[in-house]
């Protein structure tokens, strides 16, 4: 998670990586929270990939929607840890890349 420094007004912007999990949906709280503090911008953000299969450097297709599966995640966890209020403020993003370069 990042956060952009703030301006002089405390506003800023905070991106917030979402896969699902218990602690990221904690540290999406905190943003949640923090932004609000702040007025900063928030993002939240989550990464799909083609996963390869071991020993191949082509991609395996999976027999489901990775990006809507994502989508959903990013969704579920925004809906799950803002208040309603809230969610139409955070700005959410599904990228197509692995996560250690979506977090660039």
């Amino acid at each position: 998670m990042e956060q952009a420094r703030p301006s002089s007004e405390g506003r800023g912007r905070i991106v917030a990586g979402v896969d699902g999990s218990v602690p990221s949906k904690t540290a999406l709280g905190w943003a949640v929270r923090q932004a609000r503090a702040t007025r900063a911008a928030l993002e939240a953000v989550t990464a799909c990939a083609c996963p390869l299969a071991y020993g191949l450097r082509t991609p395996v297709l999976p027999a489901r929607d990775l990006e809507e599966e994502a989508a959903t995640v990013l969704r579920d966890a925004i809906a799950e840890v803002a208040a309603p209020g809230e969610v139409a403020r955070v700005a959410s993003e599904e990228r197509w890349s692995s996560p250690a370069r979506v977090s660039r």
